[in-house]
């Protein structure tokens, strides 16, 4: 299993995914987000849920939009029906493999992000089964989905610059990977960037600036230290009440 999420900032869309792949007791570390550099047209796709499934769709993917886009059309045509060209996809691997064999475990999700360079468009979408949701904000999916989504819930906001949203996104896959189970080996991220060529951030990468967030605890320790967030009147109880009364009481 994996945990990935998505993040549109300022500058792009950022994608991002561990590594960790499980089977049986034995666990390794593989590529979760492939990119498609295709003049011009860029899609980075995030792989949640059954390996084989997921790299089945995203194979299909590439190959959709390869046939859909010819050189002499205009790039409009292929944003016009790019949603669909995904839900075509999806259902026929949907089929084949996954709606028919309810008992195997195959089901996958998707966080695929879509650049149309030319027309400085942008898309960002959580596939649910066969269906492409389009994102306005951030999405994560799977093992550590809750965790992840609470971090961001805190500290996503609008608007943030691609540098602010790298450091945020390696903050969360840290302490998700540090916390839940099945998550970890390392962490991917790819920038689709606005109007340009995407952005391939490798574990090392990652984890140099992970090594540079200070930890979670040491950065509210100083703050739990001196009591700062109580109001006067809980502070002062023992001296209304007076100080060790009740302790010397039969």
């Amino acid at each position: 299993m994996t945990i990935a999420a998505g993040f549109i900032c300022k500058d792009g869309i950022l994608i991002c995914a561990d590594r960790e792949e499980s089977s049986g007791t034995s666990k390794k570390a593989v590529e979760k987000i492939v990119t498609l550099h295709a003049d011009p047209w860029n899609m980075t796709v995030a792989t949640v849920g059954s390996g084989p499934a997921g790299d089945l769709a995203v194979k299909r993917l590439r190959q959709a939009f390869v046939r859909a886009f010819i050189p002499t059309q205009k790039t409009a045509d292929l944003l016009a029906k790019h949603e669909q060209i995904i839900i075509d996809v999806l259902t026929k691997v949907h089929e084949d493999h996954i709606w028919k064999n309810p008992a195997t475990d195959h089901a996958i999700k998707l966080i695929i992000g879509i650049s149309f360079q030319d027309l400085r468009r942008q898309f960002l979408y959580l596939t649910d089964g066969n269906i492409p949701q389009l994102v306005e904000t951030y999405c994560c999916a799977g093992y550590g989905e809750d965790l992840c989504t609470y971090f961001a819930e805190r500290l996503y906001r609008e608007g943030l610059t691609k540098d602010e949203m790298i450091l945020l996104a390696s903050f969360i896959f840290r302490e998700v990977n540090a916390s839940v189970q099945f998550c970890g080996k390392g962490v991917d991220m790819a920038l689709l960037r606005n109007g340009e060529l995407g952005l391939h951030i490798y574990p090392v990468g990652v984890e140099s600036i992970q090594n540079g967030i200070p930890e979670f605890a040491k950065v509210v320790a100083g703050f739990w230290d001196n009591l700062k967030g109580l109001p006067d009147w809980v502070t002062s109880i023992d001296k209304a009440l007076g100080a060790g009364e009740s302790d010397t009481k039969p």
